[in-house]
């Protein structure tokens, strides 16, 4: 099964992390909302795994011209899914557990809008006569893809230097779906540049 046609369920795997990280934080259960997190994050990163690593062993001889476009759709939708995720999640704790925080919120809007970007980035990388599968399109998308990567590792950093992640308040279940919705953005984010430095060298 092609990662497009898999979206759906990946979908619903997103939904019942969600609920779960929610119930456990109702529950005040930090390690089952970790696990309820890593659920999702690891079913997203095996279906990137399985989306790029072919792309990793083919000769350059079999490459088709299409080949990095269709790629960064693919990763651009993953990626979407994983912020997707994060603002889903957020939603469901600070609307549905009783827990409080006044940021939770503003976090999940912002997630949901960097999520509708990809999206549309994807959506419009999808079309044969779009600019955005121009050489130097492709090569600016890859450059952010790098930079998107590098902060995401900074702010994975960034919750352990603070102490965040041994927080009381009310931004505990927040910082699981920060770290975990981190690494696995830097994940895909890692797979998605090495994926189009290795069409482009092979293309060149």
């Amino acid at each position: 099964m092609s990662v497009m046609a898999g979206l759906p369920y990946l979908f619903v795997v997103l939904l019942a992390s969600a609920a779960g990280v929610a119930a456990a934080a109702r529950a005040v259960r930090p390690e089952l909302a970790s696990l309820a997190a890593a659920a999702f994050a690891l079913v997203l990163i095996a279906a990137a795994l399985l989306a790029n690593r072919p792309l990793w062993r083919l000769p350059a001889d079999r490459l088709a011209p299409a080949a990095a476009p269709v790629a960064g759709v693919r990763n651009a939708a993953l990626i979407a899914l994983g912020y997707g995720w994060g603002a889903v999640t957020l939603a469901a704790v600070y609307l549905a557990s009783g827990i409080v925080w006044r940021h939770g919120l503003q976090y999940a809007s912002g997630m949901a809008l960097i999520a509708l970007a990809v999206g549309l980035y994807a959506r419009a990388l999808a079309r044969p006569d779009s600019g955005t599968r121009q050489p130097r399109a492709q090569l600016a998308m890859l450059r952010a893809t790098i930079l998107h990567a590098a902060a995401a590792a900074g702010g994975v950093g960034f919750l352990f230097a603070s102490g965040k992640l041994k927080s009381g308040k009310g931004d505990w279940p927040a910082n699981i779906v920060f770290l975990i919705g981190g690494l696995t953005i830097l994940a895909l984010s890692a797979m998605a540049a090495t994926t189009q430095w290795r069409l482009s060298r092979r293309q060149g």
